[in-house]
């Protein structure tokens, strides 16, 4: 055996090597022989990089047990399942419930063969995107935080209030970063107007916007398509009463006071200055905000 307590049967398995498994069963190998973690043959084989049913079938014939369980607990059509190997899924466990995507697509072909391998997460998301609820909280349960997380950043579903409501709910980090290095927050307030019903759900489920230039992203795309609604004006308020910050400028350098003084929004102008931040901070055309102001006919 290796380090991993495995035999030469059990690595053929794992790589999913069905002639080598062939040869070694000509040769009497123990086919009952599990790893240091429990994993028998038909466990390692679905966590395979490539299988196919035809193999699992196999060891099943050679009675391997397809109801094993390893130290963590799980069995071989839970590997299965979490890779969406759906045709060994309903091989090793026809009573297992497939995703209605998976299963409406099987219809009354026979064989388990026809049933296409669809990672839970690719599911996951198109239900969510068209709004399919049905079986998705079993589909949530194979993936991760962080892979339920990434859909947050999903184009499809980012600005969609529900869905972002339902990944929280169902265990989604809402700490991952896209390829620009953003976290969820960050980058639905870049995106302004558009992007407010998903971040108030983001405050409801007590997701922070602390972070350097978080307001100032908001604000920026406010006054880029012209949108200056009191309604705006009071959830910038809240951003800023859930912690956002009050500082830092924006990537263009302009400061959050300047930038609602373009917004003419008052309210937000007087929690600033009540807050300390720099009355004489100059925006990016080099403008004080009272210059600006001015400039603008603002009171």
């Amino acid at each position: 055996r290796d380090l991993l307590g495995r035999t030469p049967w059990l690595d053929a398995a794992r790589q999913a090597r069905s002639a080598v498994l062939e040869r070694l069963v000509a040769r009497k190998v123990d086919v009952l022989a599990i790893d240091g973690d429990g994993r028998n043959a038909v466990m390692l084989a679905c966590a395979a990089d490539s299988v196919s049913p035809a193999l699992i079938r196999r060891l099943l014939d050679l009675q391997v047990p397809a109801d094993g369980v390893d130290v963590h607990g799980r069995r071989a059509v839970d590997v299965a399942a979490e890779a969406g190997r759906w045709a060994i899924v309903q091989l090793l466990d026809p009573a297992y419930p497939l995703p209605a995507a998976v299963s409406d697509g099987h219809g009354d072909t026979p064989g388990v063969a026809v049933l296409p391998d669809r990672p839970p997460l690719v599911l996951l998301r198109e239900g969510l995107q068209f709004g399919q609820r049905d079986g998705l909280d079993a589909l949530a349960r194979l993936c991760g935080p962080e892979e339920l997380g990434g859909l947050l950043h999903d184009a499809h579903l980012a600005l969609n209030a529900d869905a972002v409501d339902w990944l929280l709910r169902h265990g989604a980090d809402p700490e991952v970063r896209d390829a620009c290095g953003d976290v969820p927050m960050f980058a639905l307030l870049s995106r302004g107007v558009e992007a407010v019903p998903a971040l108030q759900v983001l405050l409801r489920h007590g997701v922070s916007p602390a972070g350097a230039g978080g307001l100032t992203r908001l604000l920026s795309a406010c006054v880029q398509h012209d949108a200056a609604s009191r309604g705006l004006e009071q959830f910038a308020v809240e951003l800023l009463e859930r912690g956002a910050d009050p500082f830092a400028p924006s990537a263009a350098g302009d400061p959050p006071l300047s930038l609602a003084v373009r917004l003419g929004w008052l309210r937000l102008q007087q929690w600033l200055l009540e807050h300390g931040v720099d009355r004489e901070a100059r925006d990016s055309h080099g403008m004080t905000a009272l210059h600006l102001a001015t400039a603008l006919g603002r009171d």
